[in-house]
């Protein structure tokens, strides 16, 4: 469980005014997509990763942006869970906070019964960068 939460502020307080600004990445699995500038400087989470708490019996989780979905996917399943929702994986590969930023949910909610939003809570403080928590509500399979 790596917490680069450090390494990423300082990387973000180092910039100068005339920063381009960033490109924010996982494992750069949804690349194809096209949004993809060259002129942002190119800032990694996929090593700021881990399960940072997890209440089975209240269906939730909250993990860091970097965390992969094949992670997740192995702790709710010890307890016969899933996401409520289905993040997108290319050749195996993606992060939570990659699957948030793309907004891609699949047809799990609707299969389910359910019409929500993938997340409840995406909370993220960045003068200067404290915090960057995802809650994700998770159902029984």
């Amino acid at each position: 469980m790596a917490n680069q939460l450090d390494v990423i502020r300082e990387r973000l307080l180092s910039a100068d005014a005339d920063h381009p600004g960033w490109s924010i990445q996982g494992h750069a699995s949804k690349r194809f997509l096209g949004f993809e500038n060259p002129a942002l400087e190119r800032l990694s989470l996929k090593h700021h990763e881990g399960v940072v708490d997890y209440w089975p019996d209240e269906l939730i989780i909250r993990v860091r942006a970097g965390t992969a979905l094949s992670d997740i996917d192995q702790v709710l399943e010890a307890n016969q869970q899933r996401m409520i929702f289905e993040a997108p994986r290319v050749n195996g590969q993606g992060t939570i906070g990659g699957a948030v930023a793309a907004g891609l949910s699949g047809p799990r909610p609707l299969l389910a019964g359910r019409f929500v939003m993938p997340y409840s809570d995406y909370s993220c403080s960045a003068e200067p960068v404290k915090q960057c928590d995802l809650v994700a509500k998770s159902s029984k399979t």
